[in-house]
This record gives C-alpha cells, structure tokens and sequence, in this order.
C-alpha cells in the first residue's frame, strides 16, 4: 500500500506519513529499506524552468 501511494500515486512522503499516522522517517525507512524503492530527488518536479528577465532583455 505504501508503495502504491509514492510510486505510482507520486504522493510525497510527508502527505504518506500524515494518512498512516506515521512518522516521516518511519515511511521514508519503509519504503527504502524493506520494500527498495528508489527516492525521488528532492523537491519534487519541477515546471519546465522558466527563463530570467536577464536572458528575455538580450532577445
């Protein structure tokens, strides 16, 4: 179940934690080490960056 939920769901594993009622480090433990699932990179995904006003004024 937890699997599921950050796998194929990408929920975030603080959200995870607050609907088990389980501590982040005890989902975080869970997942990577007794079921071996790979960690997303912080901070989620992220929007196709986005140039700065710097990079627009030299167009």
């Amino acid at each position: 179940m937890v699997k599921e939920l950050y796998v194929q769901q990408g929920k975030p594993i603080r959200k995870i934690a607050a609907e088990l009622d389980r501590s982040y480090g005890l989902v975080h433990r869970m997942l990577k080490d007794e079921l071996g699932v790979q960690m997303r990179p912080r901070g989620g995904q992220h929007p196709i960056h986005r140039r700065s006003a710097a990079d627009r004024a030299t167009e």
